[in-house]
């Protein structure tokens, strides 16, 4: 290809990317919407993206500056995004119309990544009925106070893990400890399995479960193409997560209905028995 055609190429695909982005910017001032002014592409993401601030920060200082409205505009990247602060009008959203606004944005394509792509937070419509009608049981009062039970026991042996190494004058750093922690309510009351990250922080769920949630590494702008660009994820097939920390807790998924099926089966028959 000849460079004057390989240029020409260039700036016909510039200009159409920028056509289509600033299409999406201009979607609040059509609606004559309150909103900061955007920039192509990055939207009101600037000052995140150049990690000049956080995301919290900056979230919770535009919901500061549109203080005299209800609700206001917001562009993340080339998503437009309506912000909500009026209380009376997030129940209505949440509660009393929640039929109308149940679906969630996806994250994640579920080919590419079938581990988060089926979840509650990334279903939709019917498919999204029908995994909370099969997951409403797990939160009843008795499953909770089981649950609290669980809990209590991790929270037991968190605290005396501080309380025996707090002897030797240990420094800890907080967010590894409780990372920790969370880590053994996690595997206990969601996948059934016992694990001490505390006296064992090698252990295989918990250096799993750390890859799948460190945002401070390249999974962080994963999870911002994937969310924003999902064309440009799937394309090029980029995962959230890695094969083998897909293969781990399919196994692990898969091991728990396994045995919670057989001791269904083990108890009905036992019932069978004695009648």
């Amino acid at each position: 290809m000849d460079p004057v055609t390989l240029t020409l190429l260039l700036v016909f695909g510039l200009l159409l990317v920028y056509r289509y982005s600033w299409k999406s910017m201009s979607h609040f001032q059509q609606l004559d919407l309150p909103h900061e002014s955007p920039l192509p592409i990055l939207g009101n993401m600037t000052p995140f993206m150049l990690r000049r601030i956080s995301l919290f920060e900056h979230l919770e200082n535009l919901y500061h500056r549109f203080s005299h409205v209800k609700y206001f505009g917001f562009y993340n990247f080339v998503t437009p995004v309506i912000v909500i602060r009026d209380l009376e009008l997030l129940t209505s959203i949440t509660v009393k119309n929640f039929d109308h606004f149940c679906d969630h944005r996806g994250f994640v394509d579920e080919e590419l990544d079938p581990l988060l792509g089926k979840n509650l937070f990334s279903l939709r419509g019917d498919h999204w009925r029908e995994m909370r009608r099969l997951l409403s049981p797990t939160f009843t009062s008795s499953k909770m106070k089981i649950m609290f039970h669980l809990m209590n026991d991790c929270t037991n042996n968190f605290t005396n893990y501080i309380a025996n190494n707090s002897r030797r004058g240990q420094v800890y750093d907080l967010k590894e400890i409780f990372g920790r922690y969370t880590n053994d309510i996690v595997a206990t009351c969601s996948f059934g399995i016992s694990v001490d990250s505390m006296n064992d922080p090698q252990n295989e769920f918990y250096a799993f479960a750390k890859e799948t949630i460190n945002f401070m590494s390249s999974l962080s702008l994963k999870f911002i193409v994937g969310k924003n660009f999902p064309t440009l994820s799937k394309l090029f097939g980029i995962r959230l997560f890695s094969q083998s920390a897909n293969r781990y807790f399919l196994r692990i998924v898969g091991d728990t209905v396994r045995m919670r099926r057989e001791k269904v089966s083990d108890t009905w028959l036992e019932g069978q028995l004695c009648k």
